[in-house]
């Protein structure tokens, strides 16, 4: 037995470190933009035949966040945690609250906000629960993705891989948005992605001139989830929101404040496929 991890309510959970100790993270620099980048990956099922899903934490709820990622998984001690949905200002330098996550939130079947899809855009990120990632169109209702058997969502972006195709192939309005200003910025970006078998993969790059390197385009990132040969991959939000905390150390280059932008919801990882609800 190792260190003790907790559940989305803090209650200390048994599990063994076989998840902790089989994540793999690996540095890379990517050839084509000189941008720096971290790969992130989570075993679904560890060497005990023990599964664990992520899923969608807004731990203030109903206010705004009050910590980073960072923050946040040092104080619960998770195995892993990402930032979560994209969120209504204020955010940046300095600030130690952030807005409301957008757009339709659900958290371990329960509804806790129901904001439809407010960017043109955005597409929610669902998880069901097996612990399979997929998304929603514009239309689908909170309703409805609950009753199709959806965990979690996130409303951050949108696919960038599905069943192994680029979205832009079947989604004119995605395709027209990886190309515009917001994603050619110098922006950090990352990815969260699934493999046929369920593992899951997170890609973080750094922004420009991070080691005096360049950066991602939303076009390149898409390309780069591709190279990894995944099913799935989606788009969380980027900038400073960018955080891949495994354990109690953040792997990519932190942007803003000491520990990072503080963010309203996270996707976490806790060595388990326990998926209850925090507003009971």
């Amino acid at each position: 037995m190792g260190k003790t991890f907790y559940d989305i309510d803090g209650n200390p959970l048994n599990i063994l470190t076989s998840f902790r100790n089989s994540i793999k993270y690996e540095y890379h620099r990517d050839s084509e933009s000189g941008a720096f980048y971290t790969t992130v990956l989570i075993p679904q099922t560890d060497v005990d035949g023990n599964k664990q899903y992520p899923f969608m934490m807004w731990p203030n709820y109903p206010n705004g966040g009050i910590e980073s990622v960072l923050q946040m998984c040092t104080n619960r001690k998770f195995v892993a945690a990402i930032n979560g949905a994209g969120i209504v200002a204020p955010y940046g330098e300095g600030v130690t609250v952030s807005g409301l996550p957008i757009g339709i939130v659900i958290q371990n079947g329960v509804l806790l906000q129901d904001h439809g899809n407010a960017d043109p855009v955005a597409k929610t990120l669902t998880i069901d629960r097996n612990g399979t990632l997929g998304y929603a169109a514009q239309s689908v209702t909170a309703a409805q993705l609950i009753a199709q058997g959806v965990i979690s969502t996130v409303s951050a972006y949108y696919p960038l891989v599905y069943n192994y195709k680029n979205i832009d192939e079947f989604e004119p309005d995605v395709a027209e948005h990886l190309l515009s200003t917001q994603m050619t910025s110098d922006a950090q970006r990352q990815a969260i992605c699934q493999y046929e078998n369920g593992d899951y993969l997170i890609i973080t790059s750094e922004g420009r001139g991070f080691r005096g390197g360049g950066f991602f385009t939303g076009k390149r990132m898409q390309a780069v989830c591709k190279q990894y040969g995944v099913k799935f991959a989606y788009m969380l939000d980027g900038g400073g929101s960018a955080s891949t905390v495994v354990g109690e150390k953040q792997l990519n280059h932190i942007y803003e404040n000491t520990y990072g932008r503080v963010m309203p919801t996270y996707l976490v990882f806790n060595g388990t496929t326990s998926f209850k609800a925090t507003n009971d």
